[in-house]
């Protein structure tokens, strides 16, 4: 969870040498998509979003949390996050600070 209006910064590496990978983070619909899109807010995506950055390979980024809702922070290469590379990210206006819940699968 993020505070409203938070700024939020990520340092990322792709450390898998099998296939390339992204982060984006979209706005949460009722199903997951088959690749990355037009992230929720400005600057909120790692370089190469559907081709991915090769094994080693690092990016960073900074976005405002300018709106409250459930996103997902998810790989945009093609259906890497149907076969599971996501997880939710939630921006509150209640929260004063950010923090991480984590849940077993079918919780």
């Amino acid at each position: 969870m993020v505070p409203f209006g938070w700024t939020v910064r990520w340092n990322w590496r792709n450390t898998d040498a099998a296939s390339p990978h992204s982060l984006v983070v979209m706005v949460q619909r009722e199903k997951i998509p088959l690749e990355g899109g037009s992230p929720a807010f400005s600057n909120a995506m790692t370089r190469a979003v559907t081709a991915g950055l090769p094994a080693g390979q690092t990016d960073q980024t900074t976005f405002q949390a300018e709106e409250a809702g459930w996103y997902w922070m998810l790989c945009g290469v093609p259906e890497h996050a149907l076969a599971g590379e996501w997880i939710e990210l939630q921006v509150s206006r209640e929260a004063q600070m950010a923090s991480v819940v984590i849940k077993k699968r079918g919780s």
